[in-house]
């Protein structure tokens, strides 16, 4: 694990790492944001992955891919998608009133929530 330090100043925790032989390495977190003692924990992970043969590149790539379609496929923007093709058949103020609702009630609780999580 070493810090490197980029032309334009800021400074990032990386492990270097080999696979199929090739040189790899991995980002573990921008410093100072990023503690040393996070970063080594960060370290310790990737190399449960090496050992598992997995490439810790590409763990976190896959990692970073399911967090943005959990995202997608959360609540609130389904919920907004759901509201913007009802809206013609709705009047203005109920069209408002019902936003308000979700906004108000629904979208702090449920909101962030993966909807295959969600029953009723």
């Amino acid at each position: 694990m070493y810090l490197e330090v980029m032309p334009s100043g800021s400074k990032y925790w990386c492990q270097k790492y080999r696979v199929d032989g090739k040189e790899k390495r991995v980002a573990l977190g921008v410093y100072p944001a990023v503690s040393i003692l996070a970063a080594r924990k960060a370290r310790d992970e990737a190399t449960v992955q090496l050992r598992a043969g997995l490439d810790p590149s590409h763990e976190k790539k896959r990692v970073k891919l399911q967090r943005s379609l959990d995202r997608e496929n959360s609540f609130e923007p389904i919920a907004r998608e759901g509201h913007e093709k009802r809206r013609d058949a709705w009047s203005e103020r109920r069209a408002d009133r019902i936003m308000k609702l979700l906004e108000r009630e629904l979208f702090p609780v449920l909101g962030g929530r993966p909807i295959a999580e969600i029953s009723a």
